[in-house]
């Protein structure tokens, strides 16, 4: 058997963890809004009330 089907074989438990992981990130994740950058000012500029979260990773 080579080396890679055998490595394979062997860590198949590791190797199913890591992919439902990175699908389940892929999936799940939240995606950019449009007020990065320009948008910011024209957002906070309508007049509207506006909601700002701040949080840290720290």
């Amino acid at each position: 058997m080579p080396p890679i089907v055998q490595f394979i074989v062997e860590n198949r438990t590791l190797i199913i963890v890591l992919t439902v992981i990175a699908v389940a990130f892929m999936l799940l994740r939240t995606q950019q809004t449009e007020t990065a950058g320009s948008g910011w000012p024209g957002i906070i500029k309508t007049g509207q009330p506006v909601v700002v979260e701040f949080y840290s990773n720290t």
